[in-house]
């Protein structure tokens, strides 16, 4: 259910930005903008979730910080081989037998 939100929260800020690059008319950050989150686990349960479009577009901007901080370590972790895969394979290598 958190990945939705996060989902939902970058869609805002694309939404937001796409709208403000068109030359729109700027809209109210304050206005209050309700969204609906769909439950993984079922096909009717929604939870309505409401913030202000500033809110909403910090959100976002935290996703996307994280995404970017995760990529740029995952990144790091490959560089100086310490990956998943090789750390189990140096494991099982390693076991008597």
């Amino acid at each position: 259910m958190h990945r939705v939100s996060i989902l939902a929260a970058a869609g805002a800020a694309i939404v937001l930005s796409g709208t403000a690059a068109q030359g729109k008319e700027p809209q109210d950050p304050n206005k209050v903008v309700c969204k609906y989150e769909d439950d993984s686990t079922s096909r009717i349960n929604r939870k309505r979730t409401c913030h202000t479009r500033a809110e909403w577009a910090q959100e976002a901007e935290a996703v996307r910080r994280n995404v970017e901080q995760g990529l740029d370590s995952t990144g790091r972790q490959r560089e100086l081989g310490n990956t998943f895969r090789n750390s189990v394979s140096q494991n099982s290598d390693s076991r008597p037998r």
